[in-house]
């Protein structure tokens, strides 16, 4: 299957859960793969969500709001979710990077903590957000961000984060005329 919001590859990444326990997890259009009781679905391929009951997923971020958006109008799907929601973000698919209102309309929807994880241009996860919420880690591949690509700027956080880890982390990756506005106001 064939997936068209990210390339696929021969060489597929094992996914990292941001969290220590993740219960059934669940893939939506992506090549991701995770390793014991983890399944990948399409994202029309509800049924055949909801009959694997995953207690977390894993998605792309249209998806996610798409989902929610379903959710906060009445649609009871997906009851089996109850650990977290795994956002996939990168600067060339539709919408960006997650933004707050993004975050806001998931946590109204499915009341589960969101953890966004960050694409490079090859469709691997080059930045994740740990359970401190204080930006995405950047992994050792180097940063995803070099210089300000495609109008988006980001911060760059480096120092402790109390999650443990030391790594750099990116912060605040918006679209520069986003910033400019905001300034203006």
């Amino acid at each position: 299957m064939t997936f068209p919001r990210f390339r696929q590859f021969a060489d597929v990444e094992t996914f990292r859960f941001p969290l220590p326990s993740r219960g059934r997890l669940a893939f939506v259009d992506t090549h991701l793969r995770g390793s014991v009781a983890a399944a990948n679905f399409a994202s029309t391929d509800l049924a055949a969500m909801e009959a694997f009951a995953p207690e977390s997923i894993v998605l792309p971020l249209s998806t996610a709001l798409s989902y929610a958006m379903q959710r906060l109008a009445g649609a009871s799907f997906l009851p089996s979710l109850r650990c977290a929601i795994v956002v996939l973000s990168s600067l060339s698919t539709p919408g960006g990077p997650m933004t707050d209102d993004n975050r806001d309309l998931l946590w109204r929807a499915f009341g589960l903590p969101v953890f966004e994880q960050f694409l490079g241009e090859d469709g691997r996860v080059v930045a994740s957000e740990c359970e401190v919420h204080d930006g995405l880690h950047m992994n050792e591949a180097g940063t995803p961000i070099a210089g300000e690509p495609a109008g988006y700027s980001a911060e760059i956080v480096t120092g402790h984060c109390y999650c443990g880890l030391e790594t750099p982390r990116l912060r605040n990756i918006v679209r520069v005329r986003e910033r400019a506005a905001a300034a203006a106001a």
